[in-house]
């Protein structure tokens, strides 16, 4: 059959979704023949490795042998995957043929011989899809930090598989998405065959609030990308061959892999009039050990475990209602005054932010604009100096002693409040391993940050005043839920860590 045939039986909208993932550069749906876009799928394919890329190596030993014409009824039903692959990628016909216009390209693709460094490429391929597909989705700087402690590539040769392997581009799609943690957009990949479903799947990651790192195995997902469920559990393993036998077997995976996206038992209702009682007690056992996308790639008895875990050390985080965890008002009003005049004096002489003018005194300010002015000074302690030598705004002896304690400043990304205690927030900082007993400027920290997500991941600025340490009155948390290994690293630093009241 050739592929433009094919091409003319099928509608615009299902031969666009083919069309997107085969060809790189692809035009709008709307700048698009049918006619021109079999024309592009066809000449992507005839370019050099194109077709030897996009297969796996299984997939290849399946088109020699249907090239070889020893593709037996065995073959067919223990490489259905594999086939319904190649019939995916518009490179054989549902008769399990090439189709015409591409067998000197398949011809050529087979020609290629998998050697060392071809092989590594393709693991490498699958490992990436594999735990995409398990995650639904992922962020390309989290995929980047994987591969490079796992595998030790070089940045060029992750860029190369994540933007540049057809393989990935024809699983993958790319996206903007918010990070809140970093208050930006970031890029992530996602599993195209869930595009339709990353919506829910996300709020379902909120709902079940896991975090915390498993272990990385290239074979875990591998075997999720091409079976949708680990084979080296004995209980996914048996269920997996006990689906090959039955005649559902794609109803079933369908229904199983829903389930392990969800979380949901919604899924298993129609199951009834396809399996009995023995089918259903071991899908029902089994989906608990394969990873869910809404629990970040952790089991469902990983999830529980995990919870109670969870559960135990979130204890060790103390929260006793704060009643004057900060300072009074009067000496909050002479802080700002202090600080603001420093963070004039500082903007107007080394013009950090032009876009602001007057700090010092004003009632009404953008926290946010002052941001990089804080940083800019606590970078470049120097200024205090030079500010309590030119003395612009008069102040007083008191007033200058203040300021020039805020030379013993500490800024830092990596601090994490701990504990709420009745008269202090405990802040520990995870490069000093001290944990600092700090007041709020004019509120207590703990109606600002609920004690139910300690430990919080913070950014701040801490400041000697009046023998209190104080941060800044900038305070950026991050949305970044910690796993239990590393709270039990953060309880094990407020264990030994000293408690310091003064900077």
């Amino acid at each position: 059959m050739k592929l433009k045939e094919f091409f003319k039986e099928h509608d615009k909208d299902f031969l666009y979704d083919k069309y997107v993932r085969i060809v790189f550069g692809c035009k709008e749906y709307d700048d698009i023949t049918i006619n021109t876009m079999s024309n592009e799928v066809i000449k992507e394919y005839h370019n050099d490795y194109f077709l030897f890329d996009i297969c796996t190596e299984k997939e290849l030993n399946i088109l020699k042998k249907i090239r070889d014409g020893k593709l037996t009824k065995k073959d067919k039903d223990k490489f259905f995957w594999e086939l319904y692959q190649l019939q995916d990628k518009l490179i054989i016909d549902k008769n399990n043929n090439v189709f015409e216009e591409l067998e000197d390209a398949v011809e050529d693709a087979l020609k290629i011989e998998i050697g060392i460094q071809e092989k590594n490429i393709k693991d490498l391929d699958v490992f990436v899809v594999g735990y995409v597909k398990t995650n639904a989705s992922s962020f390309v700087m989290v995929i980047k930090s994987i591969l490079s402690d796992l595998y030790k590539i070089p940045d060029n040769a992750i860029e190369e598989c994540l933007y540049s392997s057809s393989f990935v581009h024809y699983y993958c799609g790319v996206r903007d998405r918010w990070m809140k943690s970093f208050n930006e957009y970031k890029e992530e990949l996602f599993y195209r065959d869930y595009e339709g479903l990353l919506q829910d799947i996300d709020q379902g990651r909120k709902e079940y609030g896991i975090a915390g790192s498993l272990p990385f195995s290239s074979e875990l997902f591998s075997d999720m990308f091409y079976y949708g469920m680990p084979l080296n559990n004995s209980i996914t393993k048996k269920l997996y061959d006990e689906i090959l036998k039955s005649k559902h077997r794609d109803f079933l995976f369908d229904v199983i892999e829903m389930r392990r996206l969800f979380n949901k038992d919604d899924y298993f209702i129609n199951l009834s009039g396809a399996v009995d009682n023995k089918m259903r007690s071991l899908i029902e056992d089994g989906v608990k050990e394969i990873p869910c996308a809404v629990m970040n790639s952790f089991t469902p008895n990983q999830y529980y475990k995990e919870k109670e875990v969870e559960v135990s050390i979130d204890i060790k985080f103390t929260h006793v209602p704060q009643n004057d965890a900060h300072l009074p008002k009067r000496g909050a009003e002479q802080f700002y005054k202090l600080y603001f005049a420093l963070l004039e004096y500082t903007n107007t002489k080394y013009k950090v932010n032009q876009n602001i003018d007057k700090i010092y005194k004003q009632k009404s300010i953008n926290a946010e604009e002052l941001v990089s002015i804080n940083d800019y000074l606590f970078d470049n302690k120097h200024i205090i100096d030079e500010f309590i030598n030119d003395n612009p705004y008069k102040f007083n002896k008191e007033e200058l002693d203040i300021i020039c304690e805020f030379k013993t400043a500490v800024k830092s990304n990596k601090f994490v409040i701990v504990g709420y205690e009745r008269n202090y927030t405990k802040v520990l900082s995870l490069d000093e391993g001290k944990i600092y007993m700090i007041k709020g400027v004019i509120g207590n920290l703990d109606k600002i940050l609920k004690d139910s997500e300690l430990p919080i991941f913070i950014t701040t600025t801490l400041l000697m005043f009046k023998g209190n340490i104080i941060y800044n009155s900038f305070l950026s948390n991050s949305s970044i839920k910690f796993g239990n290994d590393v709270k039990r690293v953060i309880v094990e630093d407020i264990e030994k860590g000293m408690e310091y009241y003064h900077l």
